[in-house]
């Protein structure tokens, strides 16, 4: 069977050349099969009068001449595709080559020929499907607008419309959007959600859960500001309801130790310290800072900040906590860095800082490389106020360093031999009252500060006999070497004196350590 047919358009000659012509044609078409079955891959598949205007080969219609396959049956659907194509092109060509060679070179004889493809199969491109804006107006629509929204695709910016209610996307064809609201499945569900109620009216608040909400923060803040502890909610809230049943505020209370804990966490601390945060962020509301580092029962350093400024409405100063947070080491680089990041982190300009205050350790005020040196480089004009009543401390401890030994370790002997032992302290109540002495119990004194001494020397002036013929009495009946000590001790002369002594000095040091915390800070 033929690959191709050429076909031609004869015009009006004479006879002998017609014959003529048709005898070429004859012999140039044997010449084109014969090639077919591999003789010659660069013949030409036109006649020799054309073969000067129009070089078509088989590489130009995009066919192997080596391939084992037959013409137009060829391995692939592309291929034949590809095969397709380049012979429309090659039609259009040739009649454009023809026609040119027919005017110039044969006007007369020549033919228009026509290449007919045999290969039926082409490939066909669908045009896409015409995409189509979001029209704003469907949402207004009475059948769209309860559940119908615009959508974008994120990859190609496509409008799309989105069914809130089954959660679907479709196009932005109104046909579409109408086939959807008709289907079963939306039915049902806008028939299900019809019969939901209304979150807002289930979870309405009424005046009486303000109150409640009310009696509720205040009886955390009043946990908090007395220092009682949280397990008392657990008692309290049901003694209200019994004491109030007539109250519907007291009905509905419903908190406990796990509620308290959290609101006063979550809620009351924070929003009390943000307002004092807040004062302080204020450009000129000048602050000072109280520093002091001490260490828990877990061993966990820890440095807490107080600070005291101008309520800007009562114009009296203000002394509340400011922060607490852990340290690694007591060092003043840890010590310094942990209190500008507490800064930093509440947005507090370290400009308003005016003023810093701490005990006399080195660490925090000495000269070289402390707490207060390291803000002096950040801050030129801040004052240093170090703390009078660790002043006042270290005064009295070191003026009685010149008296006796023996009166200091009489008054820690005493407290640790009564402290741990409820036994000895039964036994010197009924030497109080065989005296008839007040039944007091006999005082320790504190480690780190020496003007408790004040409370502890007077207590043992009270009981000095009772104690007295306590300890002659332990050191028979219980002897041990710190008995015979103390026993020794009162037995000195001189030991009362300096009692006494001891009690009119610490008496005044005392008063005047003790007018700090009392002064009222709120009076104007």
């Amino acid at each position: 069977m033929d690959k191709f047919i050429i076909k031609g358009r004869p015009k009006p000659k004479k006879d002998e050349d017609e014959k003529k012509d048709k005898d070429d044609e004859s012999r140039q078409s044997k010449s084109f099969v014969e090639s077919s079955h591999g003789e010659s891959s660069k013949k030409s598949i036109w006649p020799s009068s054309m073969s000067l205007a129009i070089p078509m080969e088989y590489e130009d219609l995009g066919i192997d001449p080596d391939d084992p396959e037959p013409l137009g049956q060829s391995s692939s659907e592309e291929d034949q595709v590809n095969i397709a194509a380049s012979s429309k092109e090659t039609e259009l060509d040739t009649d454009l080559a023809v026609h040119s060679t027919s005017n110039t070179t044969q006007p007369k004889t020549a033919a228009r020929p026509k290449i007919v493809s045999r290969f039926t199969h082409t490939a066909t491109i669908r045009p896409s499907k015409k995409e189509r804006k979001f029209n704003s107006n469907w949402l207004n629509d009475p059948q769209f607008k309860n559940w119908l929204q615009k959508k974008v695709k994120e990859r190609t910016g496509q409008d799309m419309a989105y069914c809130s209610v089954c959660d679907a996307v479709m196009g932005a064809h109104k046909t579409e959007i109408v086939r959807h609201g008709k289907s079963l499945k939306h039915l049902k569900l806008i028939k299900e959600i019809a019969t939901n109620k209304d979150l807002k009216k289930i979870v309405q608040r009424t005046t009486t859960d303000k109150s409640v909400k009310r009696a509720e923060l205040k009886l955390a803040g009043l946990i908090a500001t007395n220092n009682l502890p949280f397990s008392l909610m657990d008692t309290l809230i049901p003694l209200c309801k019994s004491v109030f049943p007539d109250s519907e505020i007291a009905a509905k209370l419903c908190m406990k130790r796990t509620k308290t804990t959290t609101v006063i966490k979550k809620a009351l601390g924070p929003a009390f310290m943000e307002l004092i945060y807040q004062k302080l962020r204020a450009p000129g509301s000048f602050f000072s800072l109280i520093m002091d580092e001490t260490t828990d029962q877990a061993s966990v350093n820890q440095c807490a900040l107080t600070v005291i400024y101008i309520d800007d409405v009562t114009g009296t100063p203000k002394t509340n906590l400011f922060d607490m947070f852990e340290v690694k080491s007591s060092t003043a680089d840890e010590l310094f860095t942990g209190m500008m990041n507490s800064l930093k982190s509440k947005n507090i300009p370290i400009e308003n800082l005016v003023g810093f205050s701490s005990d006399t350790c080195n660490v925090m005020v000495g000269q070289h490389h402390s707490v207060f040196s390291l803000l002096k480089i950040e801050i030129p004009h801040i004052a240093c106020v170090k703390c009078s009543c660790h002043m006042i401390h270290l005064a009295a401890s070191k003026a009685c360093m010149k008296l006796p030994k023996t009166v200091e370790d009489l008054l820690r002997n005493l407290g640790a031999h009564f402290s741990r032992s409820f036994g000895r302290q039964s036994a010197f109540v009924q030497f109080q009252e065989f005296f008839q002495e007040e039944i007091h119990k006999i005082l320790s004194p504190a480690v780190t500060r020496w003007l408790s001494l004040k409370s502890c020397v007077d207590r043992v002036i009270e009981q000095f006999q009772p104690l007295k013929a306590y300890l002659l009495t332990a050191s028979v009946e219980d002897p041990s070497n710190t008995v015979d000590s103390m026993l020794a001790a009162m037995n000195n002369q001189f030991i009362y004196l300096y009692l006494e002594f001891m009690s009119y000095v610490l008496g005044m040091l005392t008063d005047f350590n003790v007018m700090f915390p009392i002064r009222n800070t709120t009076s104007p």
